[in-house]
C-alpha cells in the first residue's frame, strides 16, 4: 500500500499546485474533484488529495476545455517549469493551445473589422443618400415656388384678358 502512496505522489499534484497553475481558487480544484469532474487520489493525512498527470490533462481538454484556456494562463503554466513540464513535459502543450485561441481571437478581430468596415460603408452610403433626398427636396421646393409663380402669372394674364373682352 506505501508503494503505490509513493508512485501516486511521484507522478502527481496537490490541489494547490492545480489551482495556481489553472489560476483557479483551491475550494474550486475541491469542488470539481468532490462532483467527480476532476479524478484524483485521496491520500490522506496532510498529503489530502493528489491529481494526476492524466487525470489533470483529460480534465482540461474535456472539462475545461480548450476554449478557456489563455495565453496568460500558458505564461503562467511556463513560469511554474516544474509543474509545467511534469505534466505536459516540453511539447509547450499550453503554448500550443494559447497560440490556437491567439488565432482564433485573431479571425474573430479580423471578422469584426470587416463588419465594422461594411457597417461604416452602410452608414456612408445612408448619409450620403440622406444628403442627396435633403438637396432633391430643396430642389423640390423650389420648383414648386417657381411652378406657383408661373401659375399665378398665367392666373393674372387670364383676367386681363378677360377684362378687356
Amino acid at each position: 500500500m506505501n508503494d503505490l502512496r509513493v508512485i501516486v505522489l511521484l507522478k502527481s499534484y496537490s490541489v494547490k499546485d492545480v489551482a495556481s497553475a489553472l489560476s483557479m481558487n483551491e475550494e474550486t480544484v475541491r469542488r470539481w474533484i468532490r462532483d467527480d469532474k476532476l479524478k484524483a487520489e485521496n491520500i490522506g493525512g496532510r498529503v489530502g488529495y493528489r491529481i494526476s498527470e492524466d487525470n489533470l490533462k483529460k480534465f482540461i481538454l474535456e472539462e475545461k476545455g480548450i476554449k478557456s484556456f489563455t495565453k496568460e494562463m500558458a505564461v503562467e503554466m511556463n513560469s511554474k517549469d516544474s509543474l509545467y513540464n511534469g505534466i505536459f513535459g516540453e511539447s509547450n502543450f499550453f503554448n500550443s493551445i494559447a497560440k490556437k485561441n491567439l488565432q482564433i481571437s485573431e479571425l474573430n478581430n479580423s471578422a469584426k473589422t470587416q463588419n465594422d468596415n461594411c457597417q461604416s460603408e452602410v452608414i456612408r452610403r445612408v448619409q450620403e443618400l440622406q444628403e442627396k433626398a435633403t438637396w432633391l427636396k430643396n430642389e423640390i421646393a423650389k420648383m414648386e415656388g417657381q411652378l406657383q409663380l408661373i401659375e399665378s402669372e398665367i392666373t393674372g394674364l387670364e383676367k386681363n384678358d378677360k377684362k378687356k373682352d
